[in-house]
């Protein structure tokens, strides 16, 4: 063999030699990081609410919706992300959405319950489902930007608003239904 052969085949071996090498610390130094991970843990926390008839929610949050005697509010979410949930009533709507510790592919669960409902603002990827029938005289509803929801109605007038390319499904007994459109400037 000639020497030129004899050096190729040798650097040849020497990168094959460091790559196995290198393949396998990476890889162990992946167990010991995989190993050393904090499993998650789902968290459900019940908050003291003051009284409130509308919501307005937006962000990557999934609410379920149920007429209660009184005013309720239960969030489940991940350990890691239970302190970056907003959940606050200002007059009388409550705002529930995504801290500034929650990442855009995370997700909250939060079970509401209210004797009423007037007013329904979902903005962002908010998804809004009732799990019974909301009954009333009047709802007004806004769906903006990738927001859905589903609801099951018995209102007198529906006052609806939608922006968003989300889907919406409505069911129950609306007596008077009112479709707003934006007014172009």
């Amino acid at each position: 063999m000639k020497k030129s052969s004899l050096l190729l085949l040798g650097a040849l071996g020497s990168i094959f030699i460091f790559t196995l090498i290198f393949q396998v610390a990476v890889h162990q130094n992946v167990k010991e990081v995989k190993a050393n991970q904090k499993p998650m843990v789902m968290q459900e926390i019940e908050l003291n609410i003051p009284s409130f008839s509308s919501i307005a929610a937006g962000g990557n949050i999934k609410i379920y919706f149920e007429h209660s005697t009184g005013h309720i509010l239960r969030v489940n979410a991940p350990d890691y992300q239970m302190d970056s949930v907003v959940a606050k009533v200002t007059g009388r709507t409550l705002h529930l959405g995504p801290g500034k510790g929650l990442r855009s592919k995370d997700s909250v669960v939060v079970h509401v319950g209210s004797p009423g409902l007037d007013s329904l603002v979902l903005s962002s990827n908010a998804h809004f489902t009732t799990k019974g029938q909301i009954s009333g005289p009047l709802l007004q509803l806004v769906l903006k930007d990738d927001s859905s929801a589903q609801l099951d109605l018995a209102v007198d007038k529906l006052i609806y608003k939608n922006t968003s390319s989300g889907q919406v499904t409505l069911k129950g007994a609306i007596k008077n239904l009112e479709i707003m459109e934006d007014k172009p400037d």
